[in-house]
């Protein structure tokens, strides 16, 4: 969705990304490295200073291949777009438990971050229609196949792509999107409503096994940037 309107390919992402895990853990304990392939080379390659202290490497994605791949290489693993939901953490967990059970590994030992979109405000609806455009857009992008195992309804999803297939700005009409977007989908991808309703849904995660939410906050006609997070702090995170 991101790369390729930039014409970058994403070929053999799993491969890469386990070789890139273990090319970054050399360079951190001083070894001088040399790696050839399709997707990044490394000649002779040496950091220049000492880390002071061990640094994590997280994997984050939202396929089950990179989540059993983070379960299995990770010190941590993100959940990505499209899992905030119980449902959705289930399905990660299952890969993530996967992985590590390929490399005889205990998931307690992972740190595991479910990454969400936030908007609070006392208008929930407010709160709601300010991301509706943005995940309608992932909706259409990621495969149908994908979001039914995320927990998607199947029928929602295709109404969603069809609207993609109709000529017009249709995407940023809140009331349009409404019918399409709701409050089930919104949960699948972010944590979003009143502080009250957050804090639950922020409760039903950690119960679920989520040791850390990553939220990427968005303002909407009652709070900016800042207000959204300092409400989130004050609100949500202080009464956990």
């Amino acid at each position: 969705m991101v790369t390729r309107p930039l014409s970058i390919l994403q070929e053999n992402p799993i491969s890469t990304v386990r070789e890139a895990v273990t090319v970054i853990r050399k360079l951190l304990k001083g070894e001088t490295v040399t790696v050839h392939r399709k997707e990044f080379n490394l000649l002779n390659v040496k950091l220049d200073f000492e880390p002071k202290n061990v640094v994590p490497i997280y994997i984050a994605g939202r396929g089950p291949k990179i989540l059993e791949l983070g379960g299995e290489i990770g010190d941590g693993i993100i959940a990505g777009a499209g899992l905030a939901s119980t449902k959705g953490m289930e399905y990660a967990f299952s890969h993530i438990r996967k992985g590590a059970s390929k490399a005889k590994r205990d998931i307690e030992n992972l740190d595991v971050v479910c990454w969400a979109f936030l908007s609070i405000s006392d208008d929930e609806e407010q709160a709601r229609d300010v991301l509706r455009p943005l995940i309608s857009r992932i909706v259409n992008a990621v495969p149908l196949a994908t979001l039914i195992e995320i927990g998607v309804e199947k029928e929602q999803a295709v109404k969603i792509k069809k609207l993609f297939e109709q000529k017009g700005p249709f995407a940023n009409e809140h009331a349009n999107l409404r019918k399409y977007v709701g409050t089930d989908l919104i949960d699948q991808f972010s944590i979003a409503g009143s502080p009250e309703y957050c804090l639950e849904r922020v409760k039903e995660l950690i119960e679920r096994g989520v040791t850390h939410i990553g939220v990427l906050p968005f303002a909407n006609p009652s709070l900016d940037h800042k207000g959204v997070i300092a409400t989130f702090a004050q609100k949500v995170a202080k009464d956990l």
